[in-house]
């Protein structure tokens, strides 16, 4: 690491913020997210995500030749096919839009979804209902 540090730059002073969402667009933009408005994180049903004038990381990899997949949670937008994962510089995408998939699978218990949801989810541990992994129980129990 001291070798690729050397050669590179190194980040020694930084600020977080305070939920996922501007943290990861502030990753991809390289701009404080207060900038453009995104100072908070915002819901499933709120037709908001990340400006579309603004070029993200994988849009300049790509342009400089390199492939890009995306893995995990997105949540910076899907109000409109513009604003989703693939048509923001990722070649794939393999993940949630949003935080958790929590609401598929209520509709799916009640009957409002025939088809199946893709994944299959455990609870982490019962104290924090909304982490979930593939998989088993990670709890022990």
């Amino acid at each position: 690491l001291g070798k690729l540090a050397s050669k590179g730059i190194v980040l020694d002073n930084l600020y977080s913020l305070p939920t996922c969402t501007p943290s990861r667009a502030a990753l991809l933009t390289s701009t404080y997210p207060f900038r453009y408005g995104f100072q908070r994180g915002f819901g499933k049903h709120i037709p908001e995500g990340l400006p579309l004038n603004l070029t993200i990381l994988p849009e300049y990899l790509k342009s400089r030749g390199y492939s890009t997949h995306g893995l995990g949670k997105w949540h910076l937008g899907f109000c409109n096919e513009a604003y989703t994962p693939t048509r923001r510089g990722f070649d794939t995408f393999y993940g949630l839009y949003v935080g958790d998939d929590t609401e598929l699978l209520e509709n799916k218990k009640s009957g409002k979804i025939k088809s199946k949801p893709k994944k299959k989810y455990t609870k982490v541990n019962k104290k924090n209902k909304h982490k979930r992994r593939r998989g088993r129980r990670l709890s022990g129990k």
